[in-house]
């Protein structure tokens, strides 16, 4: 303990400690400390050294606190301006050109919700379920004339069955003996819609109006992917884009 320290202490504390000089040679063994104490002195001195602790405290704790927000407040500031995957700022990165890659993730943005209720039959998948046994033919009777339909069989109700719209699990097939979709494709009617994602872009052109070309896959469950043997599982399309202020946007989709 310094001597200033020791001064402080015996006038705050009333304590008076005596201890022999080193410097002389004739020193001897040291004493031992002797205390005289004053109640009213050691009950003031131990108020204000409580004092000074817990101000030290308090600052510490103002001190932490400071550093705790201006922290907080430099990831906001850097999140608001998060980078792209090449280093570009992502606000910026929409303003530049429209690449494959920034096409594909605005396009990815504008399909996130479910919009498919439809799945399209493949030419000859018709076909190819019959012979596997997924679908059967049936004749029917409406009181007037007779038509062919198909109808899943258990083992196609099992891929399908729980997903379809009520009334689906019958596909009319002829009227009169022409089919009954003319040029078109039997469609497969969905309870619920599912989503899609962007699997490539096949192309871009700017003139007259900004245009991708792609392909996209449908989010299908697990137990409806044996049914990509017959259905089509994706989407061959095209988008319109506009540039705006902000950056790039979709105008439409063609379906």
């Amino acid at each position: 303990m310094s001597d200033a320290i020791l001064g402080a202490t015996q006038y705050l504390t009333g304590c008076h400690m005596s201890r022999a000089d080193p410097s002389r040679s004739d020193a001897g063994p040291q004493r031992p400390v002797t205390w005289r104490r004053s109640p009213a002195k050691v009950l003031l001195g131990t108020l204000i050294l409580s004092g000074a602790h817990m101000t030290y405290v308090r600052y510490l704790s103002a001190s932490m606190m400071i550093g705790l927000v201006l922290g907080c407040s430099m990831l906001v500031l850097v999140g608001c301006d998060k980078p792209g995957d090449d280093g570009q700022p992502a606000q910026s990165k929409r303003k530049g050109d429209l690449t494959r890659e920034l096409a594909a993730e605005i396009l990815n943005e504008y399909l996130a919700k479910p919009s498919i209720s439809e799945l399209e039959f493949k030419k000859g998948g018709i076909d190819r379920a019959l012979s596997e046994g997924v679908l059967v033919k049936e004749l029917w009777n409406d009181g007037v004339f007779q038509h062919t339909r198909c109808r899943f069989t258990d083992k196609g109700l099992k891929m399908i069955g729980s997903f379809l719209a009520p009334g689906s699990d019958k596909i009319e097939m002829e009227a009169f003996g022409a089919t009954a979709f003319g040029d078109s494709s039997p469609m497969l009617h969905l309870k619920s819609p599912i989503g899609e994602t962007v699997s490539a872009v096949t192309g871009i052109t700017m003139d007259p109006v900004p245009t991708v070309e792609f392909t996209t896959a449908y989010a299908l469950p697990a137990e409806m992917e044996p049914m990509t043997r017959y259905v089509f599982s994706g989407l061959n399309t095209r988008a319109k884009f506009r540039k705006y202020d902000d950056g790039w946007r979709v105008l439409s989709v063609d379906r």
